[in-house]
């Protein structure tokens, strides 16, 4: 799957289905399907990163309360500020959460934060690797 580039406008756009509930379709949404589909589907299980007590408490929180504006997230790992902002970094580079921007009519817009798939099975299994 080879990744396109879209502007500011499309990106926002996309995120239409987050406010109303609505799915919007992206325009090659059948062929990415049939791409996936023709995918090989033999995977093995690789172990997960090694996750620090901070992190592995906020993505727990994370987890458990998805789709949350980001801040709501100190109160629920019970982590200060600064250390939200540090660990949201790793915790999106290494592809545990997605962020998603939800304008709102005045400030800044609202960052959620959807667990990905891979730290949803980490909080469920228990697993926290050495590296």
């Amino acid at each position: 799957m080879t990744g396109k580039i879209v502007t500011d406008i499309e990106a926002d756009e996309s995120l239409i289905s987050l406010k109303t509930g609505q799915v919007v379709k992206d325009s090659n949404f059948d062929e990415l399907c049939q791409n996936y589909l023709q995918q090989d589907c033999n995977f093995t299980k690789s172990p997960a990163p090694f996750l620090n007590d901070g992190e592995l408490k906020l993505l727990k929180a994370i987890v458990v309360n998805p789709m949350q504006p980001s801040t709501d997230y100190i109160k629920f790992a019970g982590i200060s500020p600064n250390s939200l902002a540090k660990l949201r970094v790793k915790l999106v580079q290494q592809g545990f959460i997605k962020e998603h921007r939800i304008s709102n009519d005045r400030g800044r817009p609202s960052l959620l934060w959807e667990p990905l798939d891979k730290a949803i099975q980490i909080v469920q299994n228990g697993e926290n690797h050495a590296r």
